[in-house]
């Protein structure tokens, strides 16, 4: 006679005699499903497995799993365990327990919460589908697996350990979910490195990753977070991508806290590491924070970041505009960013904005000048110097470049200075006194001769400031020198005009 009814793949943990029947089928003490169950007989079943080695209680439904290890005076080892299905009615205690092989819990509910505290899985663990009330889920284990499963209320995973990719894609958590001081590592998925995957994961309360350690890849794509979500004094070695994300509430990264009083903080993203939030969704963006934390502008590419607050933010140096502006695109044309020159040009522009609006005008100066050379040299030909785009890069940056300015402007006083040396000048004698320099004027014959170098840089200035200077030009290239220097000349004294109202107009 058959002992119990229970599905067909979920035999191999019966009990070994028949217990009750349950609505027409028959069952044995682990799988009876009533809630007239002898609490006192399951166990006896529970711990009979236990001391036989036997770790198999797939579709097992209790009252209460005591797993007194002690008690019944044997290591407090699981062995290849396996909770499929199983239905936990009460709290379920695995605090210090140790898996050694694969430990499989898919589908199992804790209707009353579950406690893995100080856990070691030495294999695997799998949670796919599982549902939790409360779960503690401080653990230490290779790799896991909590795909599809639910966490009614707070889920905490404070201090785990994941030698191996842990993954959550498609989770819910209904309560705060606590990731603080975790630590994640990675598992090779091709040529990419994977510590954590979060992938369409819905947050209804605060997630926080404050201190947590990415050793590697963090996914959270077309993920939504409904609370705060937290990366205070987190340390973050490689990318974390929340692409088409969506943040209802606070996205904060906050450098390390302080060792000692008045210490220096660290950033939060390690030199190699990088953030992708690329059409990622914020309803409020003024409550996205980057404080004390090294940032690039290529991770801002695709998303709108001129609300965004940014504190003490550490981007590359503006002197430095050519490498990083060359590093951050080699960047994008890995991530394989459509057009992605254009969208760096637009992410710059937007953070010019955001330093401008709050007073940080070099970084906004910075931006811009990145912003605009990327335009520049986006166009056909753009980088030629018979462009115009090139004549304005080259004679102020854009007039973004002060110095750069000057030093052109006063090339521009040099150079024809030393040209209206080469050219022939009318040349009348000027005596001392008034009349007698009329008269000269009259009576004494013209001369044609260049200038001399003093006399050449003073009418240099002369025509650069449009005064009109004599004597006038006898040759061909005299009239093309001053013509050609009454147009440059202005116009370069403009873009430093400009330049200086750009450096000086929030001082």
């Amino acid at each position: 006679m058959v002992n119990c009814e229970v599905i067909d793949y979920l035999r191999l943990a019966c009990a070994p005699s028949f217990y009750k029947a349950y609505q027409g089928r028959r069952y044995c003490v682990l799988h009876y499903p009533g809630e007239d169950k002898d609490d006192g007989e399951f166990q006896r079943e529970v711990d009979r497995k236990l001391e036989c080695g036997n770790f198999n209680f797939d579709g097992a439904v209790g009252p209460y799993f005591n797993f007194d290890f002690a008690r019944l005076n044997i290591p407090r080892v699981f062995k290849n365990a396996s909770f499929n299905h199983a239905f936990f009615y009460h709290p379920c205690d695995f605090r210090y327990a140790e898996f050694e092989g694969n430990a499989s819990f898919f589908q199992a509910v804790f209707a009353q919460g579950a406690n893995f505290y100080a856990a070691k899985f030495r294999g695997e663990a799998h949670f796919q589908d599982s549902e939790f009330k409360v779960a503690d889920l401080e653990q230490e284990t290779k790799a896991a697996d909590f795909e599809h499963a639910t966490f009614a209320e707070k889920a905490t995973f404070s201090g785990s350990s994941f030698s191996k990719a842990v993954y959550f894609d498609s989770a819910s958590f209904q309560g705060d979910a606590s990731f603080a001081s975790a630590k994640f590592a990675h598992s090779e998925e091709g040529n990419r490195s994977l510590a954590v995957a979060c992938n369409y994961v819905t947050f209804y309360g605060d997630a926080d990753f404050s201190q947590a350690f990415f050793c590697h890849r963090g996914s959270f794509n077309q993920s939504v977070f409904k609370g705060d979500v937290l990366f205070r004094a987190a340390l973050i070695r490689e990318p974390v991508v929340f692409t088409h994300a969506v943040f209802e509430k606070a996205l904060l990264f906050e450098g390390y806290l302080p060792v000692t009083e008045g210490g220096p903080s660290g950033p939060v993203f390690e030199p190699g590491s990088s953030l992708d939030l690329q059409y990622a969704r914020f309803e409020k963006p003024e409550k996205v924070v980057f404080q004390d934390v090294a940032l690039r502008p290529c991770w801002f590419v695709n998303v709108d970041a001129r609300k965004f607050l940014f504190t003490n933010p550490r981007w590359p140096r503006p002197v430095l505009a050519l490498r990083w502006v060359r590093e951050d695109l080699e960047t994008l044309r890995v991530r394989e960013v459509n057009d992605y020159q254009d969208s760096l040009a637009v992410a710059c522009q937007r953070l010019a904005v955001n330093a401008d609006e709050n007073q940080r005008y070099e970084e906004a100066s910075a931006f811009r000048f990145a912003a605009l050379d990327l335009r520049r040299l986006g166009k056909r030909l753009g980088g030629l110097f018979w462009r115009l785009e090139w004549w304005y890069w080259f004679a102020s940056g854009y007039s973004e470049r002060l110095f750069r300015a000057i030093a052109i402007l006063v090339c521009i006083w040099l150079a024809f200075g030393f040209a209206y040396c080469k050219a022939d000048f009318l040349q009348v004698p000027v005596p001392k006194n008034t009349a007698e320099a009329i008269r000269a004027q009259t009576n004494k014959p013209v001369l044609v001769a260049p200038f001399g170098l003093r006399d050449a840089l003073q009418y240099s200035a002369a025509v650069m400031t449009l005064q009109k200077p004599e004597p006038k030009p006898v040759t061909s290239l005299g009239d093309a020198l001053v013509l050609l220097e009454t147009v440059i000349g202005p116009v370069q004294a403009a873009l430093l005009v400009l330049a200086v109202r750009r450096r000086f107009m929030h001082s």
